[in-house]
């Protein structure tokens, strides 16, 4: 399947799970910019075009990967992140914020010499591709659990922190499997749902 191809299904998949009408445009409804709004409008984007790209690279992933255990973990980081979108996009509208609907250039390059690898590389690329954007997901939702404007936006970040937190773990753990040898199904490898 052609890169292009791929990313548009699966942009038109997260966004068919996550819009709703609106959702994607900066909320009508907001009466007057509230202090934190460029912060806001950063969080969003930022948060957004992460979740976005990991959905999109764990698709690939999916179709691509040689180990189970990197499957299923793709499974699980897709689940959660379209939820995290969905309460992102509710958030974002609130704060009269936008979640971006496609990749930006930076995630889009990733995910072109992600789609380019074949094989155990395309494994060991998407777990440094996944464990590069969980370690800046961190800090972004650290940042703003601490520090940001919108109570709806920390919320958020203060609950999906934890979560993304765990992921970043277990890449690492995933990718340690993989330069040692021990990849496969052994103790605490994530079984596929």
């Amino acid at each position: 399947m052609r890169l292009a191809t791929l990313v548009s299904a699966a942009a038109v998949a997260v966004l068919a799970v996550t819009s709703t009408p609106g959702s994607a445009q900066v909320a009508q409804d907001v009466p007057e910019k509230k202090e934190g709004y460029g912060a806001a409008i950063n969080f969003a984007t930022e948060a957004g075009n992460s979740d976005l790209f990991k959905v999109e690279a764990s698709q690939l992933a999916l179709e691509r990967a040689q180990r189970p255990d990197v499957k299923g973990f793709a499974r699980q980081l897709i689940d959660f992140h379209v939820s995290a979108t969905r309460d992102l996009i509710a958030k974002s509208r609130q704060a009269g914020a936008a979640v971006p609907e496609q990749l930006d250039v930076e995630h889009s390059a990733r995910l072109e010499k992600l789609s380019a690898a074949r094989g155990p590389e395309f494994d060991r690329a998407y777990l440094d591709f996944q464990l590069a954007a969980h370690r800046e997901s961190v800090r972004l939702l650290e940042e703003y659990a601490l520090k940001g404007g919108d109570p709806g936006l920390k919320q958020f970040a203060t609950r999906s922190l934890p979560v993304v937190e765990r992921h970043r773990q277990r890449l690492v753990e995933l990718a340690a499997a993989t330069t040692t040898g021990t990849a496969g199904n052994g103790p605490g490898a994530v079984e596929p749902n």
